[in-house]
């Protein structure tokens, strides 16, 4: 009896598997498929589909064709960029040290927010139950001077 795998399902296969990997799998599915529909042709192609989905993975998909070029950074890339902003600096000192100590002022800021709030959410984290732990204000008014009490 000569059973053969399902068409669509090799035509899938063959369609997203990167050509470097698509003999090796396609082998292995091949070989498991001849192996089943010896004893059973029709769980033969469940397991031969099976396998094809099995292998529908991310390390597995054929990378798209592009007319465009790679994104990786370069070192001549980079050099080009210093060159650029140190010829910018020059060019327009003032304009360039307020970019600089504006990119510096926010980046401290932000940096102070993120310890702040570490800080606040490690809050009594050392009980064993610190979702069980409430803080109670009170604001209490005495000798004409509003005070906070815990």
């Amino acid at each position: 009896m000569n059973v053969k795998p399902p068409r669509w399902a090799n035509k899938f296969l063959q369609w997203y598997c990167r050509p470097e990997l698509l003999e090796e799998i396609q082998g292995d599915a091949y070989e498991l498929f001849e192996r089943t529909s010896k004893e059973n042709p029709r769980k033969a192609k469940r397991q031969f589909v099976w396998n094809v989905v099995r292998f529908f993975r991310l390390k597995n998909i054929r990378k798209p064709k592009s007319s465009l070029t790679n994104n990786t950074i370069t070192t001549a890339m980079l050099h080009n960029i210093f060159k650029v902003a140190i010829r910018h600096f020059f060019r327009q000192p003032a304009h360039s040290l307020l970019n600089v100590v504006g990119l510096t002022v926010s980046f401290v800021a932000a940096f102070l927010i993120f310890l702040w709030i570490m800080y606040e959410r490690s809050y009594d984290q050392f009980h064993e139950q610190p979702d069980q732990i409430y803080k109670v204000l009170s604001h209490v008014e005495a000798n004409g001077d509003l005070t906070m009490m815990m």
